[in-house]
């Protein structure tokens, strides 16, 4: 089955950019402002009657046409300061993909934080990150 997947990077207050993954301005032109992605779950909503799966509910076949992954690379600390939050009421939730090699490091998640993602139901993935600050 086919299911569409939408690609994210940060989520941050206006004119923020280094709140939240890496700095500067090629990283600044994959950032939302929190307005902006409100402005993209909302426009999701009055489109679909699905919802944020998982990709093992797609792997397993327990996903409809109208569903869709919503994904985020990186790992930074938006993911738990903005992003979950914004997510939680819709009940959706969203895959973390991790640059391991920032775990920890300033505007990314903390292993304790990775672990809160985990245990509010969203999924957790890592890369090896291949740029250096």
């Amino acid at each position: 089955m086919r299911v569409a997947s939408l690609l994210l990077h940060d989520v941050v207050p206006s004119n923020r950019f280094a709140d939240s993954g890496f700095p500067g301005a090629d990283a600044n032109a994959y950032k939302l402002f929190i307005s902006e992605f409100e402005e993209h779950l909302r426009a999701i909503q009055a489109r679909t009657t699905g919802k944020a799966a998982i990709v093992e509910d797609v792997l397993c076949g327990r996903t409809s046409r109208k569903d869709f992954l919503l994904t985020f690379d990186d790992g930074g600390v938006s993911a738990i300061d903005h992003v979950h939050g914004l997510l939680a009421p819709l009940r959706w939730v969203g895959h973390f993909f991790i640059a391991t090699d920032y775990v920890g490091k300033p505007g990314f998640l903390s292993r304790s934080q990775i672990a809160a993602l985990a245990r509010l139901g969203h999924v957790i993935g890592a890369i090896r990150a291949r740029t250096r600050l």
